[in-house]
């Protein structure tokens, strides 16, 4: 194992799990719960927890990796606290193992964050880790038992556990990605294709149609039926890929993962959503500070891309400058040269000899401002990407709060009540600025491909103009034609170039940016308000 991988390993916390286990079987050999546990981690909690923990480490530098592991060991403590809080045993006990994950998972979301740290500054693990693999595209990753049962009401089964992972990770589609349009932009529109509402409408109106059969029989049915739904999905995820890189995709090009477990809404699970009835949202608190922690990660891409964006411009403005100074240059010598004929046969070197130090160093701006450009246009697809993931995540907070606030709702005080509704506003509010960034950034990613093709003609013109002494005829021709290709008014003396709209999209972009960050931040002291509340309502 590398240094890197020890630090991320250092404690273990594979360790923190299985002492937990250790001390709940213990706890519940004195209150004669041991059966009720026994079945719980037969039927449940048998999904690779301790393992994931050991092995993820061991991924780095794989950035790729090291996301998509962490999200599988998110879920899989999502369906542990969600299957310990519905198992009838005792609230003890229930600690006992629910606060270890909750601190398994707030020190997973450190390490990912250390993670990023130690491949940003490595290049040549984040350059070896880029060549091994094209990083996939996450359709759908999520345990959405929850959302189902909200969406489909009263029914006699329940669903426990649902869990759905849909991964595009065939080369034979992600190579094919042109340059210019990276994974990130590709993301979002299968995303907005693949309907997440959709999906679970559809999930919801499969239990229903298995709802009078016995559970067996159900978890069979729906398994199959969840087949259907998923190839719909991906029928829809199609449209947009064969749209932008013009390959068909199909079914076997995508990782999928799904199971379901269902239960009659009858005895334990009644008897354990209301023994929880009075819980906290701790659950808030975590996914609030997960969703803080990877904007934050937004906001470096932010400060990173308005650099660049400012960069680009400079060398722009420099260019634009050059490009007058030639011009004036040339209109100059126009006027002192006898007759049109005459000015042709004279070269620019033989006449004025700053001519050609001015061409380089406009030849050079330009190259400058199509490095940064491009880089621009990278930072602009990844910023979309984690935008739509921060989205994704406040979802499911805001799913998350709409579930306890039903399962708990007969319990609140009138100032609890007050209380949730205020958190309900900050997270809708909160969502609505994250949507008006995404199309700020998609307006900057159209800016910068629009750059891109003008600074394109730019260079190639430059390049021309540099490759040979030209007459002075062919100087004034060709700064005019450079001019007008780069969207510059040199002879009319105006100096602001179409470029320059990248500076105020980014500018917009990282103000908002700050606005939200206060906004989830709120969010989290409204939560943390909102469980002191309980506690004091409790006593």
């Amino acid at each position: 194992m590398s240094g890197e991988a020890e630090i991320l390993g250092t404690p273990p916390l594979r360790k923190k799990w299985k002492d937990a286990k250790q001390k709940a079987q213990e706890a519940a050999k004195k209150t004669k719960e041991t059966p009720k546990l026994d079945a719980l981690q037969k039927n449940t909690l048998k999904e690779s927890l301790g393992p994931d923990l050991d092995a993820w480490p061991k991924l780095y530098p794989d950035w790729t990796k090291l996301q998509a592991g962490k999200s599988k060991i998110d879920s899989t403590i999502t369906t542990y606290e969600t299957a310990i809080k519905n198992s009838g045993l005792s609230e003890n006990i229930r600690k006992l193992m629910t606060a270890p994950l909750t601190e398994i998972k707030t020190e997973m979301a450190k390490r990912l964050e250390k993670a990023h740290e130690l491949v940003s500054s490595d290049l040549k693990a984040a350059t070896k880790a880029s060549k091994k693999a094209i990083p996939p595209i996450v359709l759908v990753q999520h345990e959405v038992a929850h959302l189902v049962a909200e969406k489909a009401g009263a029914t006699r089964l329940k669903p426990v556990r649902i869990y759905l992972e849909i991964i595009l990770s065939d080369d034979k589609v992600l190579k094919n990605v042109p340059a210019g349009l990276d994974n990130g932009l590709l993301a979002q529109k299968i995303h907005d294709r693949v309907g997440f509402a959709s999906l679970i409408e559809d999930l919801a109106h499969l239990l229903k149609t298995v709802d009078k059969m016995e559970v067996d029989a159900a978890e069979a049915k729906f398994e199959a039926g969840m087949d259907e739904i998923i190839h719909k999905v991906l029928d829809r995820a199609a449209e947009p890929i064969l749209e932008l890189v013009k390959v068909r995709s199909e079914y076997r090009m995508y990782k999928v993962k799904k199971g379901a477990t269902l239960a009659l809404a009858t005895g334990g699970v009644v008897a354990s959503i209301a023994s929880l009835a009075a819980s906290p949202f701790t659950g808030g608190v975590s996914t609030v500070a997960g969703i803080i922690g990877l904007f934050k990660a937004v906001s470096t891409l932010m400060v990173e891309a308005n650099n660049l964006a400012m960069g680009t411009e400079e060398f722009i403005g420099k260019v634009t400058e050059d490009l007058r100074t030639l011009y004036k240059q040339y209109k100059k010598a126009s006027e002192t040269v006898v007759g049109v004929g005459e000015i042709a046969k004279v070269t620019a070197n033989s006449l004025v000899g700053p001519w050609i130090t001015t061409i380089k160093s406009a030849k050079e701006g330009c190259e400058q401002a199509e490095s940064k450009n491009n880089g621009l246009i990278v930072k602009a697809n990844d910023e979309a990407e984690k935008l739509g993931q921060v989205l994704t995540k406040q979802e499911v907070l805001y799913q998350q709060l709409r579930t306890y606030e039903e399962s708990n709702k007969k319990l609140f005080s009138p100032e609890e009540v007050a209380a949730l509704l205020k958190i309900q506003k900050g997270i809708e509010t909160t969502a609505k600025s994250v949507q008006s960034i995404i199309e700020a950034v998609s307006k900057l990613h159209g800016r910068t491909e629009h750059n891109k093709g003008a600074l394109v003609m730019l260079h190639s013109a430059m390049a021309q103009l540099a490759a040979k002494e030209p007459t002075w005829s062919k100087v004034g021709q060709m700064v005019a034609q450079v001019a007008v290709s780069a969207g510059l008014m040199i002879a009319g003396g105006v100096n602001v170039p179409e470029p320059m709209e990248c500076m105020k999209l980014t500018k917009e972009i990282a103000e908002n940016a700050g606005r939200v960050l206060e906004s989830l931040e709120t969010v989290k002291d409204l939560i943390e308000g909102f469980n002191d509340m309980l506690k004091k309502h409790k006593k």
